[in-house]
């Protein structure tokens, strides 16, 4: 017979389901962000509109503050959604991936970086376009916007030092210059973090120029331009 403590113990570790109540309230502040997102990409984030979005789910315009005070709380509430999508993706680019093959880890989160903006080009632009005017992001939205570089991190992490920088890509700069990426990689030489961030920076700009038709009359090959040059930061890295 099964011991009744053991019992006890185990059903106090499981997870508390959420009520009904719960769950439709759930469901409902999903369906607003829905809707919000909806309205960003039609309008731009600055023009998202509780009342509007009151009206097609037709309920008071007073009852969604139930749900989100203020139009701030439901673009936090996208910031973290999309942060976090992004995160994912970016996670799941590296899920079939051999740890210590930084190389292929490396190319795999660049190629996930832009294969999700793609899919996602207005989630892509509120987090990383023009600042919606008279919002301030509140400390909630720090964890999740910091994936993405917790996971370059992570990548950093596992490459062996190969001396110095390796190439002219190669970002050579003061350990002061990336003090706070450098506390969070002691090991790593200063050369390749701050050479990481670059690539990192060319990522955004690459995939906003490509994405808001920047490439136009100038580039016939978007994705050709990104592999190669994807392949050019790998190097830079010393992995190539």
């Amino acid at each position: 017979m099964e011991d009744a403590r053991s019992v006890a113990v185990e059903t106090s570790a499981s997870p508390r389901r959420p009520t009904a109540r719960e769950r439709v309230r759930a469901e409902i502040r999903a369906e607003i962000l829905d809707l919000a997102h909806r309205q960003m990409a039609q309008l731009g984030a600055g023009q998202i509109s509780l009342r509007a979005i009151a009206r097609e789910l037709d309920m008071a315009s007073s009852a969604i503050h139930r749900y989100f005070p203020s139009r701030d709380d439901v673009i936090t509430a996208l910031l973290i959604r999309e942060y976090t999508a992004l995160g994912e993706a970016l996670q799941a680019g590296q899920a079939e991936i051999e740890p210590g093959d930084s190389a292929a880890r490396c190319k795999a989160f660049l190629l996930s970086g832009r294969a999700w903006a793609a899919a996602n080009p207005h989630s892509f632009a509120l987090l990383f376009g023009t600042p919606v005017p008279g919002y301030v992001a509140p400390d909630s939205t720090k964890e999740p916007a910091s994936a993405p570089m917790r996971l370059l991190a992570e990548l950093l992490e596992t490459i062996s030092d190969t001396g110095g920088p390796q190439g002219p890509a190669a970002v050579d700069v003061p350990a002061a210059v990336v003090a706070p990426a450098m506390s969070a990689l002691p090991a790593a030489p200063s050369w390749r973090v701050a050479t990481a961030l670059a690539a990192w920076t060319w990522m955004i700009g690459a995939i906003d120029a490509e994405l808001w038709g920047h490439y136009v009359n100038v580039v016939d090959d978007p994705d050709a331009l990104y592999q190669a040059t994807v392949d050019h930061w790998v190097n830079a890295l010393g992995l190539g």
